[in-house]
Formats: C-alpha cells, sequence, structure tokens
C-alpha cells in the first residue's frame, strides 16, 4: 500500500526507488516524503503534500437534474466591493 501511495504521487520512478526497502524503513521514507521533507523533484514534493488517502476522497458530486447554475445576474456586491455569488457568500 505505501508503494502504491509513491505511485500516486511520484510514479513508478518514484515507487521503484522504495521497492527493495524493509518494511520498517519503507515507513520512514514514505512518511518523509509525505512530509515534504524528502529530497525529490518539486513537482513530487507539491504532489505529495497535497495526497490524501484514497477512503478520504470526497467524491466531486454532479449537479442535480433542474440545478440551475448561478450566474452573476444572481451575485450580490460584498462588504469589500467585490462582486460575490450566494455560494461565495455562504462560505
Amino acid at each position: 500500500m505505501i508503494l502504491d501511495a509513491l505511485t500516486d504521487v511520484g510514479g513508478l520512478e518514484l515507487s521503484s526507488r522504495f521497492a527493495s526497502v524493509k518494511k520498517g524503513d519503507l515507513a520512514m521514507s514514505a512518511e518523509r516524503v509525505f512530509a515534504g521533507t524528502y529530497i525529490t523533484e518539486v513537482e513530487v514534493r507539491e504532489k505529495a503534500l497535497a495526497w490524501v488517502p484514497e477512503v478520504m476522497r470526497f467524491a466531486c458530486p454532479a449537479p442535480e437534474a433542474g440545478e440551475a447554475e448561478i450566474d452573476s445576474a444572481d451575485a450580490e456586491p460584498g462588504v469589500d466591493g467585490e462582486t460575490h455569488t450566494p455560494r461565495e457568500v455562504a462560505a
């Protein structure tokens, strides 16, 4: 599972670096990768810091039939003078 997580963020190249490592050392190395303290490519570090296990990911909700998109006509001026949609105001 650890190697799968490493593949998610760095591809087969990253996971193959650790393929022959003992489980304890693999766990420590993976902890460093996902903490952003492992020396690696910037893209891999950014992906690792943003990575979330599959069981913790939220599915993107599909818009329901009949649900209208909010357009700029529904927007309201905010305290800062910028125009915000009702969703932005609620957030």
